[in-house]
């Protein structure tokens, strides 16, 4: 009875062990999926934006696109960066990098509804050129 006991009693410790690191695994690789994506458009013009923005902890992926309307792929300007972000008050981010020319810009975004926000590249000029649309996708 005794021996049955203490064999009862490891066996138990080995499964809460193997348990606490199959959660912890799963925890893990829940927290490193976890993102959002921010898609949008604009038409400035004669000219169509099209903005996607991938958030992941403290980085963002964006990727601009600005094309003619006329959709002549030889006119199209594409950037794609990626930035780690600092908040900022009232409704800013300080977005840094220095591996690109523009090393550090503020984007200020004010929110539309629950899932979209305007957000312009410059707190100070508020013109279409500088705009973006976003929503949670």
């Amino acid at each position: 009875m005794k021996k049955t006991l203490k064999s009862l009693t490891a066996h138990k410790f080995v499964l809460f062990i193997a348990g606490a690191i199959v959660a912890n695994t799963l925890i893990f690789l829940n927290a490193e999926k976890q993102n959002s994506k921010w898609i949008g458009s604009v038409s400035v013009g004669e000219y169509l934006k099209l903005s996607h923005t991938v958030q992941f902890k403290d980085t963002l992926d964006i990727r601009v696109t600005e094309y003619k309307k006329d959709f002549d792929p030889k006119k199209d300007k594409t950037f794609h960066v990626s930035y780690t972000y600092d908040l900022q008050l009232p409704n800013r981010n300080l977005l840094l990098n220095d591996l690109v020319p523009l090393r550090s810009t503020i984007h200020a975004y004010y929110s539309l509804d629950e899932k979209c926000a305007l957000i312009f590249l410059s707190p100070k000029t508020k013109n279409p050129h500088q705009m973006s649309l976003a929503c949670l996708y």
